[in-house]
């Protein structure tokens, strides 16, 4: 089953907004009045590697080994909470000290992740430029969560590569850039490339992008090959995610429609909350520390990817998604912003969510409208539609490397 905001309660809002709502404005009129909750989505740090160095001298580089925050991914996440304080915390709208019950962070359950929401968290929340390490409580994946990863072996994803492919994948992969070979030789980027004339030479690829983004010295001729390195890269993401010029509503909602889905409850029952009590007590602020495929799909199904950072491009370490829902005289919109960590320049991407292309601010709404193709309140349902019951084959989870 989907979520699908109530329907009675969905029509009394929309009739109650848009009579009250002046005729000639399309957006509002006089800037935004309150704040009632922030949520937001971050990539985790620059990281190494996860299963591979393209140059065995490149080891020094990465002490904290294979797919662990470098240095330079520690530092940059530590920056990303400061701006997060600055913004809500230093503006009153969290409490400082820390208040526990305002705040909720999420992380996938992998150490980069993990780590990367501590040190938002310490950040945020740093006294006199000192940090305070660990006093935000950071909540892992258990087991049956899936909120912020996604099911494997679906029958739609499954059907869809075999009608692309003419073969299906492996039920499983020892490494995941294994299946990023075995999609690169589907889509035939192989007969179009100088560099990688298989799949298994493409499994290289998302390391040497990795040492590249690490700011490592690079080989000549990595420098002749980026752009194609590049392109097929996120080509390849793209048809992995049925996101971009790949575009499926199904396939995006077996990889993020659970996450969008709850984002969208969590929307709507802060606002029932700030109608019924003027203010949120808990969870005023959500954060989850996530990994791009995921940001990306996310983007992709609430329609800001390509305004944010565009279809041939893939969200970078520390990359951030906002939505803050606010109240403007009485009415409740949603604003939603991107912040790209390299120019650190916060991107107002409200406008590019469905339905909302003529709006700065989007009427709350239509946000809980905007994307009933890209949500599911029952991934496993998705995943397995023509099983009755999901105990007799429950999904795997995906495990992404980025």
């Amino acid at each position: 089953m989907r979520f699908v905001w109530t329907t009675f309660n969905h029509l009394l809002l929309m009739i109650w907004f848009w009579c009250l709502l002046p005729v000639s404005s399309s957006a509002p009129a006089a800037g935004f009045d309150k704040l009632v909750s922030v949520i937001v989505l971050f990539r985790h740090g620059a990281r190494a590697p996860t299963d591979r160095l393209s140059n065995r001298t490149y080891e020094k580089f990465f002490p904290n080994g294979l797919g662990e925050l470098t240095s330079v991914g520690i530092e940059n996440s530590y920056r990303l909470g400061k701006f997060l304080g600055e913004r809500y915390v230093a503006s009153g709208f969290l409490r400082s000290p820390l208040l526990p019950s305002q705040v909720h962070f999420r992380s996938v359950a992998n150490n980069r992740c993990l780590m990367t929401a501590s040190l938002v968290g310490s950040g945020m929340f740093e006294v006199d430029g000192i940090s305070t390490t660990g006093i935000v409580p950071i909540y892992s994946q258990e087991n049956g969560d899936m909120v912020l990863t996604a099911p494997i072996n679906c029958s739609a994803d499954i059907k869809r590569i075999f009608d692309t492919c003419g073969r299906a994948p492996k039920s499983s992969y020892k490494k995941f850039t294994e299946f990023q070979g075995f999609i690169y030789e589907c889509l035939g980027l192989h007969k179009l490339s100088g560099l990688f004339r298989s799949g298994t030479s493409f499994e290289i690829a998302d390391s040497l992008i990795n040492e590249y983004e690490n700011g490592l010295q690079m080989p000549k001729w990595f420098e002749s090959y980026k752009s194609e390195i590049y392109q097929s890269f996120v080509k390849v993401e793209n048809f992995m995610l049925g996101a971009a010029e790949f575009h499926n509503s199904a396939i995006l909602r077996l990889k993020s429609g659970f996450l969008l889905h709850t984002v969208l409850q969590h929307l709507d029952s802060s606002w029932q909350q700030f109608i019924l009590e003027g203010s949120l007590k808990r969870k005023k602020f959500v954060a989850y520390s996530t990994q791009d495929w995921l940001m990306q799909a996310f983007m992709d199904s609430l329609g800001i990817r390509a305004q944010a950072v565009g279809d041939s491009s893939l969200p970078k370490y520390n990359s951030l998604i906002i939505l803050e829902l606010r109240s403007v005289k009485g009415m409740p919109f949603v604003k939603a912003f991107y912040r790209d960590p390299i120019n650190e320049v916060l991107m107002d991407v409200s406008s590019a969510i469905r339905g909302c292309s003529t709006r700065t601010g989007c009427p709350l709404p239509l946000v809980l409208s905007c994307c009933d193709s890209y949500i599911t309140s029952n991934p496993e349902k998705e995943c397995y539609p023509e099983l009755s019951t999901y105990d007799t084959h429950p999904p795997s989870c995906v495990k992404y490397s980025s």
